[in-house]
C-alpha cells in the first residue's frame, strides 16, 4: 500500500490545486485561496484513495480535511517568519528587532545607494504585469544566482527547476499568487525576489542581486522594502521558508515548524496501520536526531573503518 505523494508547501505555492484529501486551507480562522484537485481515479475502480503523504505543511496553516479522513503528523524541519500582526510599519519593527549595528548599516547603505542616483523599485504583481518585462527580469534574476553561486562554489536548487518555474510564473503574477521585486538603477536590474502570496501570507522566496553591488548588502534592503510593502498591504505573516541562515536569525520573530502528514480513511483498518507505522519511524527518526545519534553512528564507522 503506497500513499499518494503531495510536496505541500513547493506544489501549492506553484499554483497546483490542493491536494484532493484536503478540503479547504486556513490561516488564523481566514479561508485562503484554492480549490481541490479532482478526485483521483485509482486501479481497481477506486476513486478514494485509502492513504495521502503530504511533506512540508507548515504548522501556521491549517489543512482541513474531507469528511472520513484522519491524519497523524511528525516534524521535518523549522521554518522562520516574521508576524506582521500587530506592527505599525517597518521602520519600527527594524528598531525593535534588528540590533543597533545592522540597524546602522541597514540604514546608511540604503541611503548610500538611492544617493548614488536612478534607483528606482518596481513591483510586477497583477494582470498589467508584461512577458515582455517579466521574461527580461527571470532571465536577470537567474543570471544573479548564478554568478553568486558560481562565486560560492555552489548550486542553487532551484536552477534545477528553473524552466518550470518561469512557465508558470506570468501566470502566478496575473493571478496574483506571485510578485517580481526588482531594484533599478537607471534600465538595469541590480536586485531582484520572486515572491509566492497566499492570502495574507507574502513568502519572500528567491532573492538575489548583482554582485557589483554587494557592499550595499542588498540582501537586507530587499527584505526591508518588502516588509514595507506587505505591511502596506495587509498581509499577516511574511515568510522567509525553512532553514537556518544568519539573516533570518536576525530578521524573523516567529519560528514555526513543517511536518509531514501522513492522512488515512478511517474506514480502512489497514491504511490507519500503516500510517501509524510511517509516522512512528518520522518520529523515532527525530527522536535520534535530537540524541545526535546520526553522528555518533558516523564517528564508529569513521573509527572501524581505520
Amino acid at each position: 500500500m503506497k500513499p499518494i505523494y503531495n510536496r505541500f508547501f513547493f506544489d501549492f505555492y506553484e499554483g497546483a490545486p490542493l491536494p484532493w484529501a484536503c478540503q479547504q486551507l486556513v490561516y488564523r480562522g481566514l479561508l485562503l485561496p484554492g480549490k481541490s484537485e479532482e478526485m483521483p481515479l485509482l486501479p481497481g475502480g477506486s476513486s478514494q484513495a485509502p492513504l495521502y503523504r503530504w511533506w512540508v505543511v507548515p504548522e501556521y496553516l491549517e489543512p482541513v480535511l474531507r469528511p472520513g479522513y484522519d491524519h497523524f503528523k511528525a516534524y521535518d524541519m523549522d521554518g522562520y517568519a516574521i508576524d506582521l500582526q500587530g506592527l505599525q510599519d517597518a521602520g519600527s519593527y527594524v528598531r525593535k528587532q534588528l540590533k543597533p549595528r545592522l540597524r546602522t548599516s541597514l540604514r546608511s547603505k540604503t541611503r548610500k545607494l538611492e544617493a548614488s542616483g536612478s534607483i528606482r523599485y518596481e513591483w510586477l504583481f497583477g494582470p498589467d504585469a508584461t512577458q515582455e518585462v517579466y521574461t527580461e527580469a527571470m532571465d536577470a534574476l537567474k543570471k544573479m544566482i548564478q554568478a553568486r553561486f558560481q562565486e560560492r562554489g555552489d548550486q542553487h536548487e532551484r536552477l534545477r527547476t528553473w524552466q518550470s518555474l518561469e512557465e508558470i510564473g506570468l501566470d502566478l503574477i496575473h493571478s496574483k499568487r506571485a510578485s517580481l521585486f526588482l531594484i533599478y538603477k537607471g534600465t538595469k536590474p541590480i536586485a531582484i525576489c520572486f515572491n509566492r502570496h497566499w492570502g495574507p501570507v507574502f513568502s519572500f522566496s528567491i532573492p538575489s542581486y548583482d554582485l557589483e553591488f554587494g557592499n550595499y548588502g542588498m540582501g537586507h534592503i530587499l527584505i526591508y522594502k518588502q516588509l514595507e510593502w506587505a505591511l502596506k498591504n495587509n498581509y499577516l505573516l511574511f515568510d522567509m521558508g525553512m532553514g537556518p541562515m544568519r539573516y533570518k536569525d536576525e530578521w524573523c520573530n516567529y519560528t514555526y515548524r513543517f511536518n509531514t502528514w501522513i492522512i488515512y480513511r478511517k474506514s480502512s483498518i489497514t491504511a490507519r496501520v500503516y500510517a501509524l507505522s510511517r509516522i512512528g519511524l518520522l518520529r523515532l527518526k527525530n527522536q535520534l536526531k535530537s540524541w545526535k545519534a546520526d553522528q555518533l553512528y558516523r564517528r564508529i564507522r569513521s573509527t572501524l573503518k581505520k
